[in-house]
């Protein structure tokens, strides 16, 4: 699912194009840069039901900043991306995910972990 706060412009009354809030600073970077945002944003984007949309627009925001001084210091896609982009994905938005389901899903996470470590095998452990 494409995503629509950087890439596909939403329609404002009267059938212009919304800007997205991150045109104006991203439309400076090369396009790998501005292809590098797109790529995180779809993938962020998946997450926002757990995170809820401000905490996505703060890591989209925390992500451009990144992004421009990544540039500047002549830093690579490749190279601010790493192996894993997933995981620095992740750790951008887990500076801001802290709404009640992403936090009820770390409990229950680090309850499933102490479960398997007591013993009580793979089995769901949920307490909502």
């Amino acid at each position: 699912m494409r995503s629509t706060l950087s890439s596909a412009p939403a329609i404002r009354p009267g059938g212009e194009p919304a800007e997205s809030p991150f045109t104006r600073r991203l439309i400076r970077l090369p396009a790998a840069y501005r292809a590098a945002f797109d790529a995180f944003e779809e993938y962020l984007a998946d997450r926002v039901d757990l995170v809820g949309r401000r905490a996505l627009i703060r890591t989209l925001d925390d992500l451009a900043t990144c992004l421009e001084e990544a540039h500047a210091g002549g830093v690579s896609v490749r190279a601010f991306a790493g192996d894993d982009p997933a995981a620095v994905a992740d750790a951008l938005l887990a500076n801001h995910a802290d709404g009640p389901r992403a936090v009820s899903l770390r409990l229950d996470l680090a309850r499933a972990i102490e479960a398997i470590e007591r013993g009580a095998g793979a089995r769901r452990v949920v307490t909502r």
